[in-house]
């Protein structure tokens, strides 16, 4: 997913939070996430409810959905 990508205008992820997206995507837990892309696990907690919330969606789910519908996937 490179070095970032935009969502929902100024907003702006690095590439450990679009890497965190694609891998949320994917149905990976958070722990297994964390492993991944080289963080605490509760830095992905807090980057997934950045992209929850930065992304309209309620769920893990309909954040990849509306991720790969707009293009960021």
């Amino acid at each position: 997913v490179g070095d970032g990508r935009r969502l929902r205008g100024a907003v702006r992820f690095g590439a450990r939070q679009a890497q965190t997206l694609a891998l949320l995507a994917a149905g990976a837990t958070d722990s297994t996430i964390a492993r991944q892309v080289g963080v605490s696990q509760r830095t992905v907690e807090r980057f997934v409810r950045t992209i929850l919330d930065d992304l309209g969606a309620s769920t893990r789910f309909q954040a990849g959905a509306q991720a790969e519908r707009a293009g960021l996937l």
